[in-house]
């Protein structure tokens, strides 16, 4: 349950309160929404005193076993799907525990647009196909739906699609969007030491897939995503990517 206004004691016996904060069996947490004019160390309505009380304060929450995650006024109002992003890397262990599953809102499966930016990306990436390419990087802020892009170009080829990612939770994750994204494609997870699945498209952490590479034919994927791409130079991204062969 998130509360809002939780009151908490700091290391002195001071009556405090978080913005909000959201208790698991697995841990708590305090999500604290800060004005930037209010708070921000080098604003006018910060002294020195105020500072090191705000320092204090964190610094109880931290000592007493809380997890806590700070952002601005602002960045709620300008950064909001970056800051869902954190959220979902943040609360990643209770996602994968199912602790949020009667906490978060369930969501119907329908018609998903792509936003401006995301039809020019996929133009672009037509483009670089028509060219003979096999090889796309597609350098988005974060934030900005590239696993969308990717998803709705491998639907639109209809390719066996191989996804791969270096977290676990991530692939769980992803397994969602394909769902939303390639309803009638069906979807599964490898996982090591198992049978490799006959599904079309096929998750996997990188790690899983790397030492399993002779389950797998050269060409038995037609397109490939890999998410998170600044790993891709890494030894064992090189090894994957360089085993498979792409038309």
């Amino acid at each position: 349950m998130l509360i809002p206004q939780y009151s908490v004691t700091d290391i002195y016996g001071t009556n405090r309160f978080i913005d909000f904060a959201f208790l698991s069996r697995l841990d708590k947490y305090a999500f604290e929404i800060d004005g930037e004019v209010w708070h921000a160390p080098d604003g006018a309505m910060v002294n020195s005193q105020i500072y090191r009380d705000q320092l204090l304060r964190q610094n109880s929450l931290v000592y007493q076993g809380w997890k806590v995650y700070r952002w601005t006024d602002i960045q709620l109002s300008t950064e909001r799907e970056r800051i869902q992003e954190q959220l979902l890397l943040f609360l990643e262990r209770e996602i994968v525990q199912g602790t949020l599953d009667g906490f978060l809102p369930k969501q119907e499966v329908g018609e998903i647009s792509l936003r401006e930016h995301q039809m020019d990306a996929l133009k672009q990436l037509e483009e670089l196909r028509n060219r003979g390419k096999t090889i796309a990087l597609l350098t988005h802020a974060t934030g900005t739906g590239k696993t969308h892009v990717a998803i709705s170009h491998a639907h639109y080829l209809g390719f066996r699609t191989l996804y791969l990612a270096h977290r676990k939770t991530l692939v769980t994750q992803t397994q969602e969007r394909f769902s939303e994204l390639w309803s009638d494609a069906t979807s599964a997870i490898y996982q090591k030491k198992k049978s490799k699945p006959d599904s079309h498209i096929v998750l996997s952490t990188i790690q899983a897939i790397a030492d399993s590479l002779n389950q797998f034919d050269e060409r038995e994927f037609g397109y490939i995503i890999i998410d998170e791409s600044h790993h891709a130079a890494a030894e064992t991204y090189r090894k994957v990517i360089s085993y498979f062969s792409l038309d």
